[in-house]
């Protein structure tokens, strides 16, 4: 055996009553006449518990009686764990509601939704629906007073649908519709009446800035704010928000018609 295997066999060794002829504390304590380093610290050892045995053994328990006052003495503290405890739990009952909606600043404003939503979206988001089918997020959200986002469908054609929130910014709600990417990268939508953006100009969401290391940009329809935001540092929003603008683009487009496209949509007189 190895100097280590005799240290763990002599160190559980209790003189006097174990079985001195056990072949193993025999090698052990054998090898201590030819091994000067384990011998030495054998004898350390010994003198050590031999030390600690004296010192307990000098140790006397204090009366029955006092043992039986002394939990009545320090019965005052137990108000103030029980105090500590509580903090405790409403500090994190705080923080676990200050996670499940995301900071806000003060103003509804483009800058402040996109920065509130991107630093949500970067602590992790808790979904309270998922299924991949996007009518059924649409209607979980509708039916709870949140946005339908009409252009969803079209946008994210290309993407699976994963889930949907309700979120609490400022005194708004605001509709989350989470997708995944061909890489199964997740995209968040976050959805906002224009009524609750108190900016004349919401152009400045069409640019794509990064907040909280995630890439943002959205677009305005109608009386629907579109922000998108990165589940995490690398996720490319670009594809979804350029068929989104562009999409935009066409609807506001005027729609011009000929003189002849008007005579042949005219009913023939009999």
């Amino acid at each position: 055996m190895k100097s280590e295997d005799h240290k763990l066999i002599l160190s559980c060794h209790r003189p006097g009553r174990d079985d001195p002829t056990a072949p193993e504390l025999v090698a052990a304590l054998a090898a201590l006449e030819t091994d000067t380093e384990l011998a030495a610290w054998y004898a350390e050892t010994c003198e050590f518990d031999a030390t600690y045995r004296g010192a307990l053994s000098r140790f006397s328990p204090p009366p029955m009686d006092q043992v039986m006052i002394a939990p009545r003495r320090n019965v005052v503290y137990w108000p103030r764990l029980l105090a500590a405890a509580a903090l405790v739990i409403m500090l994190g009952s705080a923080a676990f509601l200050m996670r499940r909606s995301p900071a806000s600043t003060p103003g509804h404003t483009v800058a402040s939704f996109r920065q509130d939503m991107a630093s949500y979206a970067a602590g992790g988001v808790r979904l309270d629906f998922m299924n991949n089918n996007l009518a059924s997020l649409q209607e979980f959200i509708t039916t709870r007073g949140g946005m339908n986002g009409s252009l969803l469908p079209g946008v994210f054609a290309s993407a699976m649908p994963k889930g949907c929130q309700l979120i609490k910014w400022q005194d708004s709600s605001v509709s989350l519709y989470c997708f995944a990417n061909d890489r199964m990268q997740v995209v968040h939508a976050f959805l906002l009446p224009t009524s609750e953006i108190s900016e004349a100009v919401l152009g400045e969401l069409a640019e794509m800035q990064v907040h909280s290391g995630l890439q943002t940009g959205g677009w305005v329809a109608g009386e629907t704010v579109y922000l998108l935001v990165g589940s995490q540092p690398g996720v490319d929003i670009g594809p979804f928000l350029a068929l989104a603008q562009e999409g935009v683009a066409s609807l506001r487009r005027p729609s011009f018609r000929t003189h002849r496209d008007d005579h042949r949509r005219r009913p023939l007189k009999g």
